[in-house]
């Protein structure tokens, strides 16, 4: 199964950003209105590798696999309108490729 996050991050800084969940390329986020800058993340686990956290467990490692240019560097945004509904479809036109 394919799950990432996405956070709406508002323009107007005296408002808090809103984070949803994507599931299978679909979410649902309630936004404010206003400009939003859009962060997109995903992680998947990177096969044949571990790591051993601070309890002593192994646990799978995973990896971030979607560009800076989605998330950290984000190129996305929406202007989201109070007064319709508003649906975005994001389609990242690259990944990053694992090791």
């Amino acid at each position: 199964m394919s799950v990432g996050d996405i956070v709406f991050v508002p323009q107007d800084s005296t408002l808090a950003p809103e984070a949803g969940t994507i599931q299978e390329g679909k979410y649902q986020v309630h936004v404010t209105a206003g400009l939003q800058q859009v962060h997109i993340n995903a992680s998947r686990e990177v096969p044949g590798k571990t790591w051993r956290n601070s309890s002593g467990d192994i646990i799978p490692l995973r990896e971030d696999y979607v560009p800076a240019r989605y998330n950290l560097q984000t190129e996305l945004s929406a202007e989201n309108n109070a007064d319709k509904k508003n649906e975005y479809d994001f389609h990242l036109t690259e990944t990053s490729a694992p090791d």
